[in-house]
């Protein structure tokens, strides 16, 4: 019998949001996180530490991308403006991407993912975690029957 094939995840970002991207890949028994990035190698490294460390770590995302080439999903967990330059560079790299909100900081950069993602055949996934929160329900329920 054959195992299933895990997700191999990169992250980059290891500050709290990056953190509870960690947890959420280390819960998921079809996932394996091969790869974590951040400018200060220290927080990838506790991070590392914290699950184990197996985890490979990195200063520079680009590296992530010389090392494996074998990279199903990257998640990008970093400030905004860096979201569209890592987004296109995984994209590139035929990986796909689970990049934070606000997906990039224009339009421009939104299509420009977008684009690359379609040029490259994979996947580009937006984080949306608020969409089920009950304030959010009940305002939609509000909109739809035009109360608001």
């Amino acid at each position: 019998m054959n195992a299933k094939k895990k997700i191999r995840v990169a992250i980059i970002g290891c500050g709290n949001i990056g953190k509870r991207h960690v947890a959420v890949f280390d819960s998921e028994p079809n996932a394996e996180i091969v790869a974590l990035c951040d400018i200060n190698i220290d927080k990838a490294k506790n991070l590392s530490e914290t699950y184990g460390g197996n985890i490979k770590t990195f200063r520079n995302y680009y590296d992530i991308f010389k090392i494996f080439k074998n990279i199903d999903l990257v998640s990008i967990a970093t400030p905004h403006g860096l979201h569209a330059e890592m987004s296109i560079a995984a994209s590139k790299n035929k990986c796909n991407v689970l990049v934070e909100k606000p997906m990039a900081l224009n339009i421009r950069d939104c299509k420009e993912m977008i684009k690359n993602a379609d040029i490259n055949k994979v996947k580009l996934f937006v984080v949306k975690q608020n969409r089920y929160n009950i304030p959010i329900k009940v305002t939609k329920d509000a909109l739809d029957e035009k109360k608001l």
